[in-house]
């Protein structure tokens, strides 16, 4: 029975501190270009959007020549999720985005359209 006793009571000393440990990413993790730059063919990115520390960001999309995308705008981060918000555009964009299993990619769903954009570093 005093087994049991002990094993219940590390069973809920484990359960609380698991309960308050902080789940959510770094804003300074998140700070950076998400895309998919090619740097083989000197092309600028098709995608990206860029968070900068003073929570302004950068959203960029340039794979429709008809529908070219360049907005900025603020975000803020609540809880796993970053919430782009204040931007002015006519056409609907990405604005809700969360950090998949590594925290270095982010992923977005619009309607039926995926995406996912990775941390990028400038092609040189």
């Amino acid at each position: 029975m005093r087994n049991r006793l002990l094993l219940l009571t590390g069973m809920l000393v484990v359960l609380t501190v698991l309960s308050f440990t902080d789940k959510t990413t770094s804003i300074k993790s998140l700070i950076g270009t998400y895309g998919i730059c090619d740097c083989v063919d000197l092309k600028p990115m098709k995608f990206n959007v860029t968070f900068n520390g003073d929570h302004t960001f950068h959203y960029f999309k340039n794979d429709d020549p008809t529908k070219v995308i360049n907005v900025n705008g603020t975000w803020e981060m609540k809880g796993n999720s970053i919430l782009l918000k204040d931007y002015d555009t006519t056409i609907s964009i990405h604005d809700k985005w969360t950090f998949d299993k590594n925290e270095s990619c982010l992923k977005s769903k619009k309607g039926f359209e995926w995406t996912r954009l990775c941390q990028v570093k400038p092609c040189k």
